[in-house]
């Protein structure tokens, strides 16, 4: 009976001590299967991050691209309408030039004659001025050497007032004056958020479901 009792006590142990072995090696197993899938998705997490985050930089430098385009387009329609009426060069009044403003829909306009000196805009005040007269306009300059040449400048003090404006320039077709086009922060705020409304088609109402 002794011995007995001494190979059931010795079976006990050894049962015990296997199945602490068995429960920890399962805990083991499973924690590293948990932290291999933790780990696995939290790179697929940061992948995907990066890929919205790439995607986002993609569509912000396409809709800046296509901002500038606008802008371009703006000053492009006004020095065309500007090469076949030249009448509106010669009023003093800016009545019809305020009205391309509100059609183009932009703030200011400047002409400036070949050698880069403003002679025509909706600022008299800034008559005279050159793409000598201050670093915001020296931007432009070498427009004076180049036809082909259009520039659109970020957002910053202008040389005759240090108001803060976008200013975007192109030569007319016949390559006898530079047309200035300037816009404001919130003009300017208001065209990205149009332009970003129209390529994500947010601004379109949702099309009603067929009944």
């Amino acid at each position: 009976m002794k011995l007995r009792a001494i190979i059931i006590n010795y079976l006990i142990r050894i049962t015990v001590v296997m199945m602490v072995v068995i429960f920890f090696s399962f805990a083991y197993i499973q924690m590293r299967n948990v932290t291999r899938q933790t780990r696995r998705n939290a790179g697929n997490i940061f992948t995907q991050i990066e890929q919205i985050l790439d995607t986002n930089e993609e569509d912000l430098e396409e809709l800046e691209e296509e901002y500038s385009d606008s802008c371009l387009n703006k000053a492009e329609t006004i020095a065309y309408i500007l090469q076949y009426h030249p009448s509106i060069l010669g009023e003093e009044d800016l009545m019809e030039l305020t009205k391309v403003v509100g059609f183009v829909q932009v703030d200011e306009i400047h002409v400036f004659n070949q050698q880069g000196e403003i002679i025509f805009g909706t600022h008299p005040e800034y008559y005279g001025f050159t793409f000598d007269s201050g670093e915001q306009m020296q931007f432009f300059k070498p427009m004076l050497d180049d036809y082909n040449l259009k520039l659109v400048q970020e957002i910053t003090p202008n040389t005759a007032e240090g108001k803060m404006v976008q200013y975007s320039a192109v030569w007319s077709k016949n390559q006898q004056f530079i047309v200035q086009v300037g816009m404001y922060p919130e003009t300017v705020l208001h065209a990205m958020e149009k332009m970003s409304c129209l390529t994500s088609f947010r601004c379109f109402a949702p099309i009603p479901a067929l009944p």
